[in-house]
C-alpha cells in the first residue's frame, strides 16, 4: 500500500487493515521517496498487487490498483478488490 503523500496515509493504514482483516498480506510504504521509485521497488520485488491511494481515493473509497503485468486500474472500490483479490487467491492458490 502506497500513499502518494503524508496525508494519505491514515486513509492507507485504514485499508491495509481491511486487507488483514480480510487475511491478505498487506505492508503500508510510508511517503518517504517519490512514489515512482516506490512503485518500481515493489514491483521489482515481484509484489502482485501495488496499491496506491491519493486524494480522490480517500474521498471516495477507492484505491488504484497496480497488478503485475496489467493495465493500471484507478476508482477500484476498496470492497471490491477485496473481493477480487479473494477470488484470485482461491482460483490460483497464491499464498496470502
Amino acid at each position: 500500500m502506497l500513499p502518494v503523500a503524508d496525508a494519505h496515509q491514515d486513509y492507507a493504514e485504514t485499508v491495509v487493515g481491511q486487507l488483514k482483516a480480510g487475511g491478505f498480506r498487506s505492508e503500508l510504504i510510508v511517503a518517504d521517496e517519490g512514489l515512482g521509485k516506490r512503485i518500481a521497488v515493489q514491483k521489482s520485488a515481484r509484489i502482485p498487487y501495488v496499491l496506491v491511494v491519493g486524494d480522490t481515493d480517500v474521498a471516495a473509497g477507492t484505491v488504484g490498483v497496480n497488478a503485475r503485468g496489467q493495465q493500471v486500474e484507478r476508482d477500484v472500490p476498496v470492497s471490491t478488490f477485496l473481493e477480487r483479490l479473494a477470488a484470485d487467491v482461491a482460483a490460483a492458490a497464491i499464498p496470502v
